[in-house]
């Protein structure tokens, strides 16, 4: 009898080499001096503070924030237009934008993968991805796993999870504590749909209709100059955008690092990501049980 291989189950290691020598490069775009070491390796390193003095952050009790996050069935929107390389930045946003909730600088991120069998080019798209994603957030890609699962996934099918590690001065938490009637509640654009809520959108869009997902979609998609607006609830974001709704769903989730970079922690109170049941549980669920929140919102023609 035979000697079997890893090829024989599934995973061929010569092709998962090929992947390998994909993504070093997309990570290594990420790094900066903090990074320790390079690519490879059973763990990253990652130093807390520069050396140089120049850039010294000079922490005085320093915490670490973490957090971790998936994208969701957006993933089946983007494998029935074909196009990956944008839902690594959703992952990305996911948890960086949790990590700034508590008035954290996100530090690194990880990510895991789980497909049917290796595939570069498919992986390399969706590495693509989370490598724009670390960029636009200054967060370095440190590290990741790649699960090679024949028996688990159908041929085409992923999965992505991520986990992102940040760091907070004590002083400068944000946790809703300090929130108090009459102060201010400012909301920040989204770009779109972000990663919530797939689940009821394509259910809302086919509920009522008797062909397939994908095929639905693709028909969709093909009117390249259609407009789409979808109303989630009554209570929910209703949008309507002037492009195809193959660049609208797809469009990828608003990191917000930079303008909670350029507004003080100390006039921040209280920060939430409107993520799953909408505004009034992510509002509630940071502030004090005694006070109330009143959403009203501005529709500009």
């Amino acid at each position: 009898m035979s000697k079997l291989t890893y090829k024989d189950a599934g995973l061929d290691l010569d092709v998962y080499e090929l992947s390998l020598a994909a993504m070093a490069p997309l990570m290594r775009r990420t790094h900066t001096p903090r990074v320790l070491d390079g690519f490879g390796g059973f763990a990253s390193l990652f130093s807390l503070d520069y050396n140089s003095r120049l850039f010294a952050k000079n922490y005085r009790h320093p915490v670490l924030v973490t957090c971790t996050d998936g994208v969701g069935s957006k993933l089946k929107v983007a494998g029935a237009v074909k196009k990956h390389d944008t839902v690594g930045i959703d992952l990305v946003a996911m948890s960086v934008n949790d990590c700034l909730c508590t008035g954290g600088e996100p530090l690194l991120f990880l990510d895991y993968l789980a497909m049917a069998k290796d595939d570069p080019v498919l992986t390399r798209d969706i590495i693509k991805g989370i490598s724009d994603g670390c960029m636009e957030a200054d967060c370095a890609l440190v590290g990741g796993e790649t699960a090679i699962l024949p028996d688990f996934y159908q041929p085409g099918d992923y999965d992505l999870a991520g986990f992102c590690v940040g760091v907070v001065e004590r002083d400068h938490i944000i946790n809703g504590r300090c929130i108090q009637p009459g102060d201010t509640v400012l909301g920040l654009a989204s770009r779109g749909l972000h990663s919530n809520g797939y689940s009821l959108v394509r259910k809302v869009v086919f509920a009522r209709s008797a062909k397939s997902f994908s095929s639905q979609l693709a028909s969709i998609f093909a009117r390249s100059q259609t407009s789409c607006g979808i109303i989630l609830s009554r209570n929910e974001w209703c949008a309507a955008w002037p492009i195809s709704p193959a660049a609208a769903w797809l469009t990828t989730s608003q990191e917000f690092c930079r303008l909670a970079g350029a507004s003080s922690c100390d006039a921040r109170a209280g920060t939430f990501r409107r993520c799953f049941g909408g505004f009034n549980n992510s509002a509630t669920s940071i502030s004090p049980r005694w006070t109330g929140c009143s959403i009203r919102v501005l529709v500009s023609s």
